[in-house]
């Protein structure tokens, strides 16, 4: 089974225009969705190089 790298993972992101990334710390980037008409405007949280990370779509209104 074959992962992703970290930097495959922000190339996907990045692909889909309406996401802001936002770094945090340790390395760490945030995808933001802020036309989002719901809270949670945040899809991408904590991505980090280790390959760790939280995806949330929940209140992702389109």
């Amino acid at each position: 089974m074959n992962m992703l790298s970290f930097e495959h993972k922000k190339a996907i992101f990045r692909s889909f225009k309406q996401l802001q990334e936002k770094p945090i710390s340790n390395n760490r980037v945030n995808y933001v969705y802020p036309e989002s008409l719901q809270r949670g405007k945040i899809l991408a949280r904590e991505l980090s190089p280790s390959g760790n990370g939280y995806v949330n779509g929940k209140y992702i209104d389109t």
